[in-house]
C-alpha cells in the first residue's frame, strides 16, 4: 500500500487529497494554506511520497525551508518542466501556473 499526500497551493487556499494506492481516500481544503500546516499533514497521514503545485513562491520556500532531507528526497514538485507522459500545448511553459 502507498500512500501519496497531494498539495495545490493556488492563491486562495490549499488543497490536499491523500491517495491510498492511487485512490482518493481524504480531502482537506485549508483556507489559510501555511507552510506549517503541511507538517501537520505529513505528521497525521504519514504519506510515502509528497506531490505539490504552487502558483505561491513564497509558500513554496517556505515548505521547501521547513522540509528536512528526507522530505526533500521524496517530493515531486509539480511545474513547467516536470517530465509528463504529454506536452503541454501552449506557445511559453514558464508562463503557465503549475496547477
Amino acid at each position: 500500500m502507498t500512500l501519496v499526500l497531494a498539495l495545490d497551493r493556488g492563491n486562495a487556499a490549499l488543497k490536499a487529497a491523500l491517495f491510498v494506492s492511487g485512490v482518493i481516500r481524504e480531502r482537506r481544503r485549508l483556507t489559510a494554506g501555511r507552510a506549517r500546516e503541511v507538517a501537520i499533514l505529513l505528521r497525521r497521514f504519514e504519506p510515502d511520497g509528497l506531490a505539490v503545485s504552487c502558483v505561491v513562491p513564497a509558500w513554496r520556500e517556505a515548505v521547501e525551508n521547513a522540509l528536512g532531507p528526507a522530505w526533500k528526497a521524496r517530493c515531486l514538485w509539480a511545474g513547467h518542466d516536470s517530465p509528463l507522459p504529454f506536452e503541454l500545448d501552449v506557445d511559453h511553459p514558464p508562463s503557465v501556473g503549475a496547477d
